[in-house]
């Protein structure tokens, strides 16, 4: 598994913020800034997100929990509070289950009740998929409407249709 990017400043016990879903570290200046003379701030850009944007996105709540704590333990961070924000807020929940006796307190702000929600969300791969399937067929319809394509083929409606459904 490959390194995430974790904001880390300050000095004092441990503050892990962990951002929501399309957020990144980068979404906790303001709260890093206020934080940091009190606590070391450590701000993690989960897989696929941020400055974590080459790491290969996580499929599960779970994993992006795993990675977070695989980092913290580089870190040699033993113990530590912790607040999650939306999705965040399920993988801190995550994290609780995983070491909870690692954990001196949890704020979870704006999220669900429970840490794994199957289906919930898609993995950012799967987001930027759709993004260029999107785009295709935008640049289809344009062609269509200035008469440069006279009829969709009906092979690439077969594929188009196809690469929708594997997604959804």
């Amino acid at each position: 598994m490959q390194d995430i990017f974790i904001e880390d400043v300050g000095s004092g016990a441990p503050l892990v913020l962990v951002h929501g879903f399309l957020g990144s570290s980068e979404m906790w200046t303001l709260q890093t800034d206020f934080f940091k003379n009190n606590f070391r701030v450590l701000a993690p850009a989960l897989p696929g997100f941020g400055k974590s944007n080459k790491v290969k996105s996580c499929n599960s709540i779970e994993d992006m929990a795993k990675s977070i704590l695989t980092s913290l333990e580089k870190k040699k961070i033993e113990r530590f509070y912790l607040l999650g924000h939306s999705m965040g807020g399920m993988i801190v929940q995550e994290m609780v289950k995983l070491v909870g006796e690692k954990i001196l307190k949890l704020i979870c702000y704006g999220t669900g009740p429970r840490g794994n929600m199957p289906g919930r969300f898609e993995t950012i791969d799967v987001s930027r998929e759709k993004l260029k399937l999107m785009d295709w067929i935008i640049q289809l319809i344009e062609l269509q409407k200035h008469g440069l394509l006279k009829r969709i083929n009906l092979n690439i409606f077969i594929y188009v249709k196809r690469r929708v459904s594997k997604l959804l």
